[in-house]
């Protein structure tokens, strides 16, 4: 950790300290701010200043951490102090027994600033965010690099640890990761528009921090499009041909319920599986409860006949039950009513008011495999010829 307090109760920031100033209050007698107990400066070569619990001791707070979390925390907060922005350093809450990275005031509301580095279940996560939003403080959780798996210039492997932590701001219509690089010292900041199982699209703003200022983590947009056409393909292509002896249970039991309907994945519409907006924290892929959307509701709907988003929503609830929970506010565009304004796009359907439908065609069900991929290549083409 980066902060002591000497028997006067005087707080310490090592590493912000002169190899003189060191010197001097290694002689006295430091405790931890959190739980009090004896700790110990460590001011050697390949670390920064930083204080340690003795071997003993039962602090909660008293486990090693990484380089990287230590220069994190420290460039932060040298960030927020260059903007006199008003922070405390491993700041201590008794009443949540919780201690925040930093913790921050601006514009009348406080922040909970966490560099999460390690591993830890998303439910941790969940926990520590419902703790500090419990004072009124909104937690913001930033990843260090080994989180950030990108797969291509607008595709983000996603993690249960990262769906839980995506915060929107309904002020600015827009969902964000943040993500900081200590030894570049660089923020990443990725805005996910829509997920395919475990990747989700979007687009990435990366600037070095000292270009950043801490409003700008809720206000700097991301307009870019997004094409994922070529990561789509290769999905749906794998979704069709994977042989029963490779699949997860999940899948094995989507098989079954494609069994029990006369229908194999390479018979699957191609509109089936399409990313929709706003998934991510929601546990069933967007394919199975489409799957049950189009077949077992829409192909029993006449042409030319409206249903209504409650109609639709019931015909899929169930597939909505099993979701993470997040302490940050939802966007306001369901899955669900994202996928008909798709559909609207392609033709499908066309609204007559907000929560109303009117159905234009059927569907096909490719009868060959050969056909099945044709029929998703073109409809990526469309897509991509819409947006153009």
């Amino acid at each position: 950790m980066l902060t002591a307090l000497n028997q006067n109760k005087k707080s310490f920031v090592a590493p912000l300290l002169s190899r003189s100033e060191l010197d001097e209050i290694r002689k006295e007698d430091l405790t931890c701010p959190s739980c009090r107990q004896p700790v110990l400066l460590k001011a050697g070569k390949i670390k920064i200043p930083h204080f340690a619990h003795l071997a003993k001791s039962t602090c909660k707070f008293g486990s090693k951490e990484s380089i990287e979390h230590l220069e994190g925390k420290l460039i932060l907060f040298k960030w927020l102090q260059a903007q006199e922005i008003p922070a405390r350093l491993e700041y201590f809450i008794p009443s949540i027994q919780q201690r925040i990275d930093i913790l921050v005031k601006w514009n009348n509301q406080f922040y909970g600033l966490e560099y999460q580095c390690s591993k830890i279940p998303y439910e941790q996560l969940r926990e520590r965010s419902e703790g500090m939003m419990s004072l009124g403080i909104t937690p913001i959780w930033i990843f260090g690099m080994k989180f950030l798996n990108r797969k291509r210039n607008s595709h983000l492997g996603l993690t249960s640890l990262l769906q839980t932590s995506i915060i929107h701001f309904p002020e600015v219509a827009s969902s964000r990761i943040f993500f900081l690089n200590s030894l570049m010292k660089d923020f990443q900041i990725f805005y996910p528009k829509a997920r395919l199982n475990h990747t989700a699209f979007g687009g990435f703003i990366q600037k070095p921090i000292t270009n950043l200022s801490f409003p700008e983590l809720f206000s700097l947009e991301n307009n870019h499009s997004v094409n994922y056409s070529f990561t789509w393909l290769n999905w749906k292509k794998s979704l069709r041909t994977k042989p029963p002896f490779a699949m997860t249970e999940l899948e094995y039991n989507f098989m079954k319920y494609l069994y029990f309907r006369q229908l194999h994945p390479q018979n699957l519409p191609s509109i089936i599986g399409l990313p929709s907006i706003n998934s991510w924290h929601y546990l069933q892929p967007d394919y199975i409860w489409q799957s049950a959307f189009i077949i077992d509701y829409y192909t029993k709907i006449p042409v030319g006949e409206s249903f209504t988003y409650q109609e639709a929503y019931r015909s899929v609830a169930k597939y909505f039950q099993e979701k993470l929970t997040t302490v940050y506010p939802s966007p306001s565009i369901h899955p669900l009513y994202s996928y008909l304004l798709l559909l609207e796009e392609l033709c499908y359907v066309k609204s007559t008011n907000r929560s109303t439908f009117k159905k234009c065609k059927q569907v096909l069900f490719p009868k060959t495999l050969d056909q099945a991929l044709l029929f998703d290549q073109n409809l990526m083409y469309l897509l991509n010829k819409l947006r153009s």
